[in-house]
């Protein structure tokens, strides 16, 4: 969306229905999730970040009743909640109460706690991670925010105490987990002898105990203590209604046509009556973790009738935070903390990030495209696949060296590569790639009798011909040759 690349103008709701005007409404979710035949340096929601959130706080939320995705990254590999908290440390009118109280409202649309920023394949990051090193010392140089310029004079500067607490107590309230840094802090170890100082200080650390404890709503801070040793000494002997109702206060009453929905198979029981929106439709309530989607869709998932705007705004309003679905079992495992673990386990979770990203990439000008068989190739597979696109093009010579060390990993780094350097890269890649799976599909049902071409030749043919059609003796040659150069990386010693 190049309407604001260089400033925006004092009325952006007005330029955004003007913008969008010109094209049919089936691409105006894809331009303002900057996703229109490329992927954007910086989306719509992102270049308002750099005017100043504050003053463009309506048509922040005016996007988000739009439909738009603040999780979807821009081609600067982050999305909208990390570049608004990067630049808490970058221009000095972020840094107040109220925009952190602004950036601390805005995840209750969906925010996605641990989606890695890929600032490059070497340097991958979480959200906590950059608040992190982001306090401790710079590591964005001024340069990652160019392709705008609404904002110029970056100046990095670390958090007051208050505000960076602030925060950091916020993401971990949302889930929110380290994958580089090891480290402890205060607001790590909370735990039941030493949470009223947080509670006090912080309202957000409040509401996660109650909800995550399942205790009611506005009860006292010392009262809270009270309850959660009791429900942890006598845990086993807790019991539920068996009716698939939350728990309800003592003013709120079952009525026996209300039905009760949540995302996750936990059974309402276990779950609050507080925690579900306010009823819909006559008999709906939704548990809170499913107001990004009703929001963004404005239709009950379960009878595809349209939900009002009004009944939206009234649950946005009514509802200051979406802490992710647990139950009181989950919490008392970690009795007498309130935080688990806060490291993700790492296991191929590069490999998994980098193809996120490289799909972004695809899905611009490929909706349907098959890039999710990549991650099941075998390694000669991956050898097949760069052979190809090392051999056929004379310009992404990098895929030799995946074909020499054939891991998922390096397939990736080097895709990342080609699709951050330019986007003629990424449909170029994208057509090869079609051709290269039927190859491979080809070769599995040819592979037990590939050294008996002679002997088999009506089956090769038949495969060629319901591939291409017409026969071609130049394109039959080719066909033979690529599934004889798939067969010679899988039969080498180390596939």
């Amino acid at each position: 969306m190049n309407l604001w690349y260089k400033e925006i103008s004092n009325n952006p709701i007005e330029d955004i229905k003007k913008y969008l005007n010109e094209f049919s409404p089936v691409y105006h979710q894809s331009i303002l999730n900057g996703k229109y035949k490329n992927l954007s340096y910086w989306t719509p929601s992102q270049l308002l970040l750099f005017y100043n959130p504050i003053l463009q706080k309506k048509t922040i939320y005016y996007l988000l009743q739009q439909g738009v995705d603040f999780n979807i990254p821009s081609r600067k590999g982050l999305n909208f909640y990390q570049l608004f908290l990067i630049l808490f440390f970058f221009i000095p009118e972020f840094q107040n109460k109220e925009t952190v109280s602004l950036f601390i409202d805005t995840l209750k649309f969906g925010f996605s706690p641990n989606q890695f920023m890929i600032l490059s394949p070497s340097k991958i990051y979480t959200i906590l991670d950059c608040l992190y090193q982001l306090q401790k010392k710079n590591i964005i140089q001024t340069y990652f925010f160019s392709a705008q310029k609404i904002y110029s004079t970056f100046q990095y500067q670390p958090l007051s105490d208050e505000l960076y607490n602030s925060i950091y107590i916020s993401l971990l309230c949302y889930g929110c987990k380290f994958l580089n840094i090891t480290t402890t802090s205060p607001l790590h170890s909370i735990h039941l002898y030493n949470y009223e100082e947080y509670v006090k200080k912080y309202p957000i650390f409040y509401d996660y105990i109650l909800e995550n404890y399942k205790l009611p709503k506005n009860i006292s801070i010392h009262e809270i203590k009270k309850r959660i040793e009791f429900l942890y000494k006598y845990q086993k002997k807790i019991e539920y209604s068996q009716k698939n109702i939350p728990i309800q206060s003592e003013t709120n009453f079952f009525e026996m046509d209300k039905e009760y929905f949540n995302p996750e198979f936990i059974e309402n029981e276990k779950l609050q009556c507080y925690e579900f929106l306010s009823e819909v439709n006559g008999k709906f309530n939704f548990h809170h973790t499913f107001f990004p989607l009703l929001y963004k869709t404005k239709i009950n998932p379960y009878t595809r009738t349209p939900i009002s705007k009004e009944q939206l705004e009234k649950w946005k309003n009514e509802m200051y935070y979406n802490f992710p679905i647990t139950t009181l079992e989950d919490n008392l495992l970690i009795y007498p903390y309130f935080f688990s673990s806060l490291q993700i386990n790492k296991n191929n979770i590069y490999t998994r990030n980098l193809f996120f990203f490289i799909e972004n990439y695809l899905s611009v000008s490929h909706p349907y495209h098959q890039t999710y068989d990549l991650v099941k190739f075998k390694p000669y597979e991956i050898q097949y696949f760069s052979h190809i696109l090392y051999y056929e093009t004379s310009f992404l010579k990098k895929f030799k060296k995946v074909i020499e060390k054939p891991t998922h990993l390096h397939l990736f780094k080097v895709l990342y590569y080609y699709c951050k350097s330019n986007m003629k890269y990424v449909n170029i890649i994208y057509f090869l790639m079609e051709e290269i799976l039927q190859d491979i599909h080809s070769y599995h049902k040819l592979k037990s009798i590939i050294d008996k071409l002679d002997d088999h030749s009506t089956l090769f043919y038949n495969e060629y011909s319901g591939r291409f059609g017409t026969y071609n003796p130049e394109y039959m040659k080719k066909f033979i040759e690529n599934l004889i150069y798939i067969h010679r990386y899988a039969t080498m010693k180390h596939n």
